[in-house]
Order: C-alpha cells, then structure tokens, then sequence
C-alpha cells in the first residue's frame, strides 16, 4: 500500500475500536518503551469503553520511574482542539448545573500525573496522542504548551508517517494488511 493509500484509508477509519486497536499496535511496534502499553480503552470485542485513557505502561525499573498515557481519536481535524483540551471550568452552561462537554484527553492527563506526583514526586510522564488526521498548527502549539507547563512529553502521532517509505502499519500486518473495510 502506497504513502498516499494509507494515508487515506486512516482518515477514512470510523470505526473507534479499529483506529484504537490499529494505533496501539502500531505504537507497540514502533516504539520500544510502548511495547508495554496496556490497553484498558477496548474491550474484547474492539468496542472502545469508558476509561480515563485509552492506553497506559509505566516503568518502574527507569530512574526516575515513567509512566506513559495513550489517548487515541478519530474526531475531526476542526474538533481536535475541543478533544483534547476542552475545560469544562471555563465554561459557562446556559442552562443552570453543570457543562455537559467532558474534559479534554489532555487536561485528564495532566490531572492524574498532578495527582500521581503527589505519590512520586519526580514521576516522569509522556502523554501519546494519535489521531486519524492533521490538527491544525494552534491545536499542536496548545497541546505542547500545555504539556511543557507540566512538564509532561507530548508524542503526536498523525495519521502521516514521518517517513513516507513507511506505512505505518505494524510488521504483524505488512505481510497481512489491516481490513479497514
């Protein structure tokens, strides 16, 4: 499958519980310190379900120790900066009670590394965002600030491959690609 083909096929993905699956097992595969990464956002029917993060792994044996946060979306390209950044506190309901727009990916991650640092003080923490499309660049700058004020690693993976020559797609399924049907 050509650059341009899988390109198009990942934007083209509706399916939640596919792009997850797909996504963690790419990361898995392309990074060694995801290849730990458990995968509490799928169950086993690839059916994504309620869970703080998508993906998660923490290393105990690096000093100091590390833990990794997956987030994975398919939501479009217009809508990442609400995804991931959304703060429910700066938002003023019309009607009285609460907002009904949940927390972004981000700002949930950077609420349990405040709250596991509590615990371990010089807790490393890198948050892993992939989505199906290309955010546009203040959605990108956003997401890095925020994860430098906190002194949290942003990895964005995009649905473009930073080396065209490579597809993308785990070495499980360069020999059998993926049904994106």
């Amino acid at each position: 499958m050509s650059f341009a083909q899988t390109e198009k096929k990942l934007a083209e993905i509706t399916d939640e519980g596919l792009f997850e699956k797909l996504a963690t097992a790419v990361l898995r595969d392309g990074e060694p310190e995801y290849k730990a990464l458990a995968h509490p956002g799928v169950n086993v029917a690839g059916k994504t379900v309620k869970s703080p993060v998508d993906a998660i792994s923490f290393r105990s044996d690096t000093v100091p120790p590390h833990l990794y946060f997956v987030h994975h979306t398919i939501t479009a390209r217009d809508d990442l900066a609400k995804k991931w950044l959304h703060d429910p506190t700066k938002v003023k309901p019309r009607k009285k009670g609460k907002p009904t727009a949940p927390e972004g990916d981000v700002l949930k991650v950077l609420r349990i590394v405040a709250e596991e640092r509590a615990r371990t003080p010089n807790l490393k923490a890198t948050l892993v965002l992939t989505t199906n499309q290309e955010p546009e660049l203040q959605t990108t700058l956003d997401v890095a600030a925020a994860g430098s004020a906190a002194q949290i690693k942003i990895d964005l993976w995009t649905r473009s491959p930073p080396n065209p020559e490579d597809t993308y797609l785990p070495s499980s399924s360069i020999r059998r690609p993926p049904d994106f049907e």
